[in-house]
């Protein structure tokens, strides 16, 4: 099937739009500062003739402790489009679902947000070490990583997916790729659960955009991650590639990671959550890089 260019996530994505509006290191680098802290910076429009709402109120004046004062350092496995990635290039603005989401939290808290590219597979070890105050990297909340560190509230749910060449569309569940390689982000754990049963190989990536290479040059017979990722890459590709598999009952909710002992900061993102779902800006981002059928 050829993904139309709306992606459809109102179909097969369920947005965890939690609260008040609707009931898946080594050391990091600086890659970009963004949002001043006394001020909400306008989100781009979000159609012909509708802009994003802004909060007209001053920061909340919440005291958390952080790695730098007036700054929420960010751990970030970059680029992972549509969550985070360059604006324009490895030197340009992180932008993305989490990137946006996390940096108006952070300006509602009063503080700026600096990103550090962090690869996932080390991403849990850089907070632990305190090179960043939080992940923000379409991290999947389960029980094993609960006892090792908070997670915030869900702010999005997601399902995996299959990605393939066109030609392989008939590769359309785990079971048919026995005896292939299936390609995964590092960390990721869904498609690694059936690997044996199914009798294919995994092989890991540190990124989606190396994920996706390895796919359109045949490295991989399949990529599975999450669905607006393996979206995101269908549409670029004109027609290359195609989604061959949701699997709609496997829904996993991300949500923002804080070091334990710092319980404070997490009930205050908790608050900036609520509050950007109330005043419009969090659909208003999810808008921006889903398109206007995403519902919730």
């Amino acid at each position: 099937m050829k993904l139309p260019r709306s992606l459809g996530i109102g179909l097969l994505v369920t947005l965890a739009l939690v609260g008040a509006s609707c009931g898946s290191k080594k050391k990091a680098v600086a890659t970009s500062v963004d949002a001043p802290a006394d001020s909400l910076a306008p989100l781009p429009s979000v159609g012909p003739s509708e802009s994003a709402p802004t909060d007209s109120a001053t920061a909340d004046p919440v005291r958390v402790k952080t790695k730098q004062s007036g700054q929420l350092t960010v751990c970030s496995d970059i680029p992972y489009a549509p969550f985070e990635y360059f604006e324009n290039g490895s030197d340009g603005t992180v932008v993305g679902i989490d990137a946006d989401i996390v940096r108006a939290a952070a300006t509602t808290l009063g503080l700026r947000a600096e990103f550090r590219t962090t690869p996932f597979k080390g991403i849990f070890i850089a907070l632990a070490n305190g090179d960043c105050d939080v992940i923000a990297s379409s991290v999947t909340i389960n029980d094993v990583r609960k006892q090792r560190m908070d997670f915030t509230d869900a702010y999005f749910t997601v399902h995996q997916s299959i990605l393939v060449r066109s030609a392989d569309a008939a590769l359309n569940d785990l079971s048919a790729f026995e005896n292939k390689i299936v390609g995964v982000p590092a960390g990721a754990t869904f498609a690694k659960a059936e690997a044996e049963a199914d009798a294919y190989t995994i092989k890991e990536f540190s990124g989606s955009d190396k994920l996706v290479a390895a796919l359109t040059t045949k490295q991989v017979d399949g990529a599975v991650q999450d669905f607006p990722a393996n979206a995101y890459a269908a549409t670029k590709s004109g027609g290359a590639l195609v989604i061959s598999k949701v699997f709609e009952n496997a829904g996993e909710s991300y949500g923002l990671v804080v070091a334990k002992g710092n319980p404070d900061l997490t009930k205050a993102l908790n608050g900036a959550l609520a509050k950007m779902k109330t005043d419009g800006r969090f659909k208003a981002i999810l808008t921006k890089y889903l398109g206007a059928t995403i519902g919730g």
